[in-house]
């Protein structure tokens, strides 16, 4: 909001003093403040802050600004969850425009934020391309906030494509710069992600302290990404604790930020929200809050480049449906979505929608079936190192053992589970949130039988 103020006044100053440059630097800053991911991002006011500057920068015969304007109509084309043809369209001609008069800076944010346009599309591949070259220029200018931000989005591709210890090989560099350049922003930001592989791994004492850290420089900085994501992703591992009175909040707290202008990435918490529901048994409160959260598939058009939201919303949505024993419309979805991951590389959260599609098998009758995706769901988890979803997944194939009578099978099965089950108990942190995890009716269950 200063900074916004301190432009306008440079606006009129450029005119009291007729001078058209400082003016086209005004009207740029603002549409960018408009464009970008923050609280004051206004995707109405960018629009006709760019016409301004496009006939102001072809009056003074500014070439340069070209470039500029053609980056900042893609961020604007991204937060508001625009056309992802126009958005490639937008970013590549600000590329070439950025090359052709060698403007080092400009082309540094705009390998940057084609990340938008390339993962938007599902080109991962060409994302973290443009990531490298991105890379390259800000180093050798020193641009400490670019680099920062290239490698935090490095390390989410990454993660995306199942490597986590490449992901957080980027996210220790992100941090280590962070710190070098005292920034409260990009300090939070560097860790948005980094809760998730932790919790992923089944490390529930670093996802939370990591988390926690991160939410703390996010309300210093107000970064929307943090204080709504990894708020919202916060509250997951505290519910896979079983503190569900801790999550719920959190939750809420997350919900509410996305209420204050950022509603783009409102369905992130939206998710948390349906599956603590779920977890309380509250199965008519589950479908609402999906139904409230809206359609996954419309929510990628807009976010394509945050699988981590429309793709956990998608697999909420089979969550409930699998509540209500609604098989066959779980089986279906479960399909489409496999699909969509698979398209676009979306390793991270295979495993779990290949889990929803052997449930909804197995309430179908069909066992075999349901047994071949829970053994690829293994391979996929094991993969990728993640406990979180190993643990339900041996159980749902130790107890499809069971009903088929293979009981040495079983056993095997409960022995892997109860290994998983007690590497996360180490995991935890000591005292009440680790003895709400002991007291999960699963865990108790399953350390009663060993």
């Amino acid at each position: 909001e200063a900074a916004l103020v301190n432009y306008e006044r440079q606006e009129a100053l450029a005119r009291a003093i007729n001078d058209p440059a400082l003016e086209l630097a005004s009207l740029m800053a603002r549409a960018t403040i408009h464009s970008t991911a923050n609280f004051a991002r206004d995707e109405s006011q960018a629009p006709a802050l760019l016409e301004r500057a496009r006939s102001l920068a072809r009056a003074i015969g500014d070439q340069a600004a070209e470039a500029n304007l053609s980056w900042t109509l893609m961020l604007n084309n991204t937060m508001s969850g625009g056309d992802v043809d126009e958005r490639l369209r937008l970013g590549e001609r600000a590329l070439l425009l950025a090359q052709a008069l060698n403007q080092r800076e400009l082309l540094a944010f705009i390998y940057n934020d084609l990340w938008f346009a390339y993962g938007g599309a599902g080109q991962w591949d060409q994302a973290l391309g443009a990531l490298q070259a991105g890379e390259v220029i800000a180093r050798e200018l020193g641009n400490l906030p670019v680099l920062c931000e290239n490698l935090g989005r490095a390390a989410m591709t990454r993660m995306l494509l199942g490597d986590y210890s490449a992901a957080l090989a980027h996210i220790d560099q992100a941090y280590a710069l962070a710190e070098a350049a005292n920034s409260a922003d990009f300090r939070g930001l560097s860790q948005a992600f980094t809760g998730l592989i932790h919790m992923d791994r089944g490390e529930l004492e670093r996802a939370i302290n990591i988390s926690e850290a991160a939410l703390t420089w996010g309300e210093v900085s107000g970064n929307v990404t943090v204080l709504i994501g990894t708020r919202a992703d916060l509250a997951r591992a505290y519910a896979l604790l079983g503190a569900l009175e801790r999550a719920l909040p959190l939750a809420q707290q997350a919900c509410q930020a996305s209420q204050g202008g950022f509603d783009l990435l409102s369905p992130w918490p939206q998710s948390v929200l349906v599956r603590l529901h779920l977890m309380r048994g509250e199965v008519a409160e589950a479908a609402a809050a999906q139904t409230a959260a809206g359609d996954y598939r419309e929510v990628q058009r807009r976010a394509s480049f945050i699988p981590t939201m429309w793709g956990n919303l998608a697999l909420t949505n089979i969550e409930v449906l699998l509540a209500q024993r609604n098989f066959d419309s779980a089986h279906a979805e479960a399909e489409e979505l496999l699909e969509r991951f698979g398209a676009c590389q979306i390793c991270f959260l295979m495993p779990e929608a290949r889990l929803g599609l052997a449930r909804a098998l197995l309430g179908l009758g069909q066992h075999v079936e349901a047994r071949s995706a829970l053994h690829t769901a293994r391979q996929e988890a094991e993969a990728l190192g993640s406990r979180r979803l190993l643990w339900p997944i041996l159980a749902a194939l130790a107890d499809a053992a069971t009903q088929a009578g293979a009981a040495e099978t079983a056993a095997e099965y409960r022995q892997a589970e109860l290994a998983v089950v007690q590497y996360i108990a180490a995991h935890a942190p000591e005292g009440d949130l680790r003895r709400s995890f002991l007291a999960l009716p699963a865990v108790k269950a399953l350390t009663h039988a060993a």
